[in-house]
Order: structure tokens, then C-alpha cells, then sequence
């Protein structure tokens, strides 16, 4: 089987969906190439402050909202249709 290419940023709560808070760090153990002491960027704005986004940090499985103009790591998602 070879590699999909493509997908989306995800949104916050498609990116909260890999959080896994049994472990340490909080992500489940398919996910162990995504880095986990940095935040990750949604594409969810925060609905009081439109240049603000949702930030999720795998580490320890926090959600937070930061600037848009930050830099940030983005995990790709992509639906399936099957």
C-alpha cells in the first residue's frame, strides 16, 4: 500500500480526536512521528477573537487558542470516504 498524499488542516476538534489521555505523551501510539512538545495549529478561530485560532499540544493533550500570525507545526487530516 503506498503513501496518501494530501489532506487539510484540521479542525480543532478533528485534531483533539487523536488525543489519547492514558498516555505520555497524550497521543495514541500509530501517531509516535508527530512531534509532542510543540503546539499544532487548527483552522478553528476562536469565535471572540477572529485572528485567533485553536492550538492542541499532543505533550499533554492541552487545547488553547494563539495568534494566527504564530508559528506553528500542522498535522495534516484527510477524511475518509470509504
Amino acid at each position: 500500500m503506498g503513501a496518501k498524499l494530501g489532506g487539510e488542516e484540521p479542525t480543532a476538534a478533528e485534531a483533539a480526536a487523536i488525543i489519547n489521555f492514558e498516555g505520555d505523551p497524550c497521543l495514541f501510539p500509530i501517531f509516535s512521528d508527530t512531534k509532542t512538545d510543540d503546539y499544532y495549529a487548527t483552522k478553528t478561530e476562536v469565535a471572540w477573537n477572529r485572528s485567533h485560532v485553536r492550538v492542541v499540544r499532543y505533550g499533554n493533550g492541552s487545547v488553547d487558542y494563539s495568534n494566527k500570525v504564530s508559528k506553528y507545526y500542522v498535522r495534516p487530516v484527510r477524511l475518509s470516504k470509504d
